[in-house]
């Protein structure tokens, strides 16, 4: 593996380019994700853009009253940086569920009324996601 420097926009970094071109880990664009919007259950809307409701829940330890502003609504999404005002991308942690993808680390726990839990990794509130772009490729061998 030879380690490259990565220029993207006014941040800079390290990181490590396999020698095959294989694109750095994280959520590609176009990839399923879910469009997470947060308030109170009293004033939930329809998922933007008529996507599907995947689930409605509440940040583990918190009130379920419908009156919580820790109430959250899961819509089926995509991975774009692009996302609906008042809507927060998310995605699934990596295959440990304590890692979230660079550019996700808004980790939190959501369950459901009837007990499902839900690990969300998000993208900090007034950050734009971060999209590696469905253009950058898959492993060659």
């Amino acid at each position: 593996m030879r380690c490259v420097l990565l220029l993207m926009g006014a941040s800079a970094g390290l990181g490590c380019v396999s020698d095959r071109g294989c694109p750095a880990p994280g959520p590609h664009e176009g990839d399923p994700a879910v469009w997470l919007w947060d308030g109170t259950q009293n004033e939930a809307p329809g998922c933007a853009e008529d996507r599907d409701v995947l689930w409605d829940g509440w940040l583990k330890g918190s009130s379920t009253a419908p009156e919580s502003p820790t109430f959250a609504r899961a819509c089926a999404g995509v991975v774009r940086d692009d996302i609906p005002d008042g809507y927060t991308l998310c995605v699934i942690p990596t295959e440990v569920p304590e890692i979230c993808w660079e550019g996700y680390e808004d980790r939190s726990i959501y369950v459901e009324e009837d007990g499902e839990e839900h690990v969300m990794c998000c993208t900090p509130a007034g950050n734009p996601p971060m999209v590696i772009p469905q253009s950058y490729g898959a492993c060659t061998t």
